[in-house]
């Protein structure tokens, strides 16, 4: 079973010391925030006021190959009669509490330059704890406006509507905690030759086919009248084929500018134009899949023998994405959620 060795900070990210608990699971998602839970018994002579101080931070570190995990601790802090459970958030949630100027406006820049311009924009005015590291700044130019918009909403938001990614990871240098900000064409690599085998190195609790299949899309962007909203409509004449014709629409807020519209709107159409297998695996730290071995974004190869339409049987075997990992120290094991994909 895992070891991992918990040390903490305060909110500047200055040592506090190690701290012994309970660890619960510990969970990395791509785009969004993870979450983990400490239980430290009243007892420990660490368990202070200075070492339990709210929006301290944490910083695990793990034995297995996983990746160490660093987070900030938030409300609900639990008190029980022998003992005192806290809940941490990853490191995007410094940006949680911070937001952004009002009648700010981006015209025509690179969704990495938003990304980058709104946390330094946040360190100007008082420092976050994190700093902006790589930024692919390709991609269409975007409009966009703020205004007092929660900074993490708003770059959660900004990866979504674009279909890019981010990642803010800790950085533990000189006795320090920091965390850096990454802005990705696509968070990942493919790797072919991690395979998650069931009745090997995995078993799955699920697989779902994502839904509903949506192949006509219409979306409306910001104006003060309809008039003056841009509008535009994507379809594929493909699934439309296959399914029938599945009409949405969608309203895009602080969107003005047609060219942006269109985009956000061809990544809806990509994702929704056909159902798209998603799995829950309970996975080991076994060969070909060591958890040192992936990473959430990276594609991988899941290969099953109950799962799936493969000829008149059951098989599947098929490159898929890492959407995220929850790894639970009392079994040992990670539940992954990962989605159908292609290796490129």
């Amino acid at each position: 079973m895992a070891v991992a060795r918990v040390r903490m900070f305060d909110r500047h990210g200055t040592g506090l010391g190690e701290l012994e608990g309970e660890l619960g699971t510990v969970s990395w998602r791509l785009n969004q925030v993870g979450k983990a839970t400490l239980a430290v018994a009243k007892t420990d002579p660490k368990a202070t006021a200075t070492m339990l101080h709210l929006y301290n931070r944490a910083l695990i570190e793990f034995d297995n190959g996983l990746p160490d995990w660093g987070g900030v601790v938030v409300t609900p802090q639990k008190w029980s009669r022998d003992r005192i459970e806290l809940t941490i958030l990853d490191g995007g949630e410094l940006l949680h509490y911070r937001m952004t100027d009002h009648g700010r406006y981006f015209e025509g820049s690179a969704a990495g330059y938003i990304f980058q311009r709104l946390i330094e924009e946040a360190n100007a005015l008082a420092e976050t704890g994190l700093e902006v590291d790589s930024v692919w700044l390709g991609g269409v130019g975007r409009y966009k406006d703020y205004h007092y918009d929660d900074l993490l909403d708003a770059i959660e938001v900004l990866a979504e509507q674009t279909g890019y990614d981010f990642a803010i990871r800790p950085v533990f240098e000189a006795g320090t905690l920091s965390w850096k900000a990454s802005w990705y064409e696509e968070r990942g690599e493919d790797r072919p030759n991690v395979v998650l085998i069931e009745g090997h190195n995995c078993e799955v609790t699920q697989l779902e086919e994502q839904g509903p299949v949506i192949n006509h899309w219409a979306g409306v962007g910001e104006g003060s009248t309809w008039t003056e909203k841009p509008k535009t409509e994507l379809q594929d004449t493909t699934s439309q084929n296959l399914y029938g014709l599945h009409q949405k629409a969608r309203v895009f807020p602080g969107v003005v500018n047609l060219n942006t519209l269109e985009k956000n709107v061809a990544a809806l159409l990509a994702e929704s134009k056909a159902l798209t297998p998603r799995l829950e695996i309970q996975a080991v730290n076994v060969a070909p899949a060591a958890f040192a071995a992936y990473d959430v974004g990276d594609r991988v190869r899941v290969q099953l023998h109950t799962y799936g339409f493969h000829g008149n049987g059951f098989g599947y075997d098929q490159a898929v994405r890492v959407l995220a990992r929850e790894f639970d120290p009392k079994s040992g094991q990670c539940t992954l959620v990962v989605e159908e994909s292609e290796f490129s």
